[in-house]
């Protein structure tokens, strides 16, 4: 059992020095820093306090993607430069090597949500001083994470069983992106196919109903019930991507 942690620890240094080292990581973050608090700036002067407190800064959907190209990239990245092999001859197991990547993933989608709340509390100090400002920062995080999880899960599966980082980003920005509208053609179906409600596209609503209770008028389904469903497919897609890795050649 200390071996293997000890294995796993040495693993994780390696993938988070690596993605400490690349430039694009600071930028990133920088430019998330940034940006939050530039649109801080443009809340405070045309209104719309609550929706950009209550959004962690309007940048969920940008730390998604963030999260998702780095997910589809971690696995290819290995592939394509032959590391992977290096790795696997050596005493690590393949679900070492993918939990390694999975738990960095958590990791940067972690401090990518504290890079923005820090950023609002900044602005908060500086553009929203005097003015009344209700802050939510558990709901936004909770949201992040359920709306995020799922789809880096189906696109962590796609690159495994297609060796496509192109194919499996494409879908899954698509899902991301396109998310609401998704939902939205899946309220009109849902009015005639009660079982439609139950599949996973209908579950890319967990962030936005999680947030918003009424929304369940367009899912058909509870919070807990879409919270849940959200959960369980998450396991089903990262178990199926975890199978499909250990199975595969490299």
């Amino acid at each position: 059992m200390h071996k293997r942690r000890q294995i796993m620890n040495n693993l994780l240094k390696q993938e988070i020095y690596k993605l400490a080292l690349k430039k694009s990581t600071k930028w990133l973050f920088g430019i998330l820093f940034l940006l939050v608090i530039i649109l801080g700036n443009v809340f405070s002067r045309f209104g719309g306090t609550n929706e950009y407190f209550g959004s962690y800064g309007f940048v969920g959907m940008l730390i998604s993607i963030i999260i998702l190209v780095n997910a589809s990239a971690s696995l290819m990245t290995e592939w394509n430069t032959g590391s992977i092999k290096i790795l696997l001859s050596r005493q690590y197991s393949r679900i070492t090597v993918f939990f390694s990547k999975l738990i960095t993933l958590v990791l940067m989608h972690l401090a990518l949500l504290f890079t923005a709340f820090v950023g609002m509390m900044l602005s908060r100090v500086i553009f929203f001083a005097g003015k009344s400002v209700k802050i939510s920062w558990f709901e936004p995080v909770i949201a992040n994470l359920l709306t995020t999880w799922m789809v880096v899960a189906i696109t962590i599966l796609l690159v495994v069983l297609l060796r496509s980082s192109a194919v499996a980003l494409t879908i899954g920005m698509i899902l991301t992106v396109g998310g609401s509208l998704i939902s939205g053609l899946m309220t009109t179906l849902i009015a005639h196919f009660t079982f439609v409600k139950w599949l996973p596209t209908n579950m890319l609503m967990a962030g936005q109903e999680y947030r918003q209770p009424l929304l369940h008028s367009m899912t058909s389904l509870s919070v807990p019930e879409i919270v849940g469903g959200n959960l369980i497919y998450l396991v089903i897609f990262m178990g199926l991507a975890i199978w499909s890795f250990n199975k595969q050649n490299v």
